[in-house]
């Protein structure tokens, strides 16, 4: 129950939602099956065809295996990037967005800005939540660049390592 609210809080519900008509598991686990059921399929693909002498055959399907295979640490370890900073930007968007109600910093603002017409538009997005999620998506900058880093993607990740180093600097 209490893994189920704070997923919900996370926005990570979607992991955790049954399947179709009695499938166990949620989205993420029956992706990571089909995927490991696929890779062994093409393994014995690739056994029975080298056993019975279509080598010219069996060897390209065979580099295929073995380039998935190569590439299955360096995909891991971008999407395990990608994880963490969805789960920690969530998370201090939550935080910030909180401390800053707590503290009083929208009605501060209110004060401040007392406009005598009333906005027809609708109020906008208070401080406190605009903050939230301006971290929220630095977050998701940062983990989406060490990703694109971690796939050794050099022309996408150099231009966005060198905007981030600026917007830093």
């Amino acid at each position: 129950v209490n893994a189920h609210l704070l997923a919900e809080r996370l926005g990570l519900n979607l992991l955790l939602k049954e399947g179709r008509k009695g499938e166990d598991g949620g989205a993420l686990e029956r992706f990571v099956a089909q995927v490991v059921y696929w890779l062994l399929m093409l393994l014995v693909l690739v056994g029975v065809l080298q056993i019975a002498g279509f080598t010219q055959v069996a060897e390209p399907l065979a580099g295929l295996v073995d380039t998935v295979v190569q590439a299955l640490p360096r995909v891991a370890k971008a999407a395990l990037i990608l994880i963490v900073a969805y789960v920690a930007g969530r998370i201090l968007k939550l935080v910030i967005s909180g401390s800053l109600d707590r503290l009083g910093v929208d009605t501060r603002f209110a004060q401040l800005t007392e406009s005598k017409e009333d906005d027809v538009a609708g109020s906008p997005a208070s401080f406190s939540q605009v903050t939230g999620t301006v971290v929220f998506w630095l977050l998701i900058v940062f983990g989406l660049a060490g990703a694109l880093e971690a796939l050794e993607i050099e022309p996408l990740a150099a231009p966005l390592r060198n905007a981030i180093d600026r917007v830093i600097g």
